[in-house]
């Protein structure tokens, strides 16, 4: 009896262990954690929750800001801002993503209208694939050497690892 208490003891402090390092991780819920760590005397535990959910809460700022980018008049407002900012080599990056998403987007539907969802495939590929052969020719041309991009570059990777 006394070594199946004590088992179990373990395997709850390891729970617990686990879940703590997982709600730290939370951004928002670690912060809070880390207040009731300060407010019970505590400052390791405070700076440990602190620390995870700021790194965390860093991350997942920088995924939802980079998947802005891509969304159709939501990157080109983020792209429009950068510019008005200064930071023209941000401005284009987010024209570029949002301005392909509406390629593959209307590819998709128009190859949906027509073809079901077999021709919605196709189109996107398509509208993605016309778009980046765009924005290679015209950031090439304004630059004056090649800058592939998309399928294009994933193609020239292929090629120049291929020699």
């Amino acid at each position: 009896m006394k070594k199946s208490y004590e088992a179990a003891n373990r395997n709850g402090k390891a729970a617990a262990g686990f879940l703590g390092d997982t709600t730290d991780a939370i951004p928002g819920v670690g912060h809070v954690k880390g207040t009731v760590h300060l407010m019970a005397g505590d400052t390791k535990g405070m700076k440990k929750s602190y620390e995870a959910a700021n790194r965390n809460g860093k991350a997942a700022a920088e995924f939802l800001g980079d998947t802005a980018e891509a969304i159709p008049v939501v990157g080109h407002a983020k792209g429009t801002y950068h510019y008005i900012a200064g930071d023209r080599t941000k401005g284009d990056e987010c024209m570029k993503k949002s301005s392909r998403s509406v390629a593959v987007t209307g590819g998709a539907f128009s190859g949906f209208c027509m073809g079901g969802p077999l021709g919605a495939i196709t189109g996107g590929v398509t509208g993605g694939a016309i778009c980046d052969g765009l924005i290679t020719g015209i950031e090439s041309g304004i630059h004056k050497e090649y800058r592939p991009a998309g399928l294009i570059e994933n193609g020239t990777q292929i090629h120049d690892g291929i020699k």
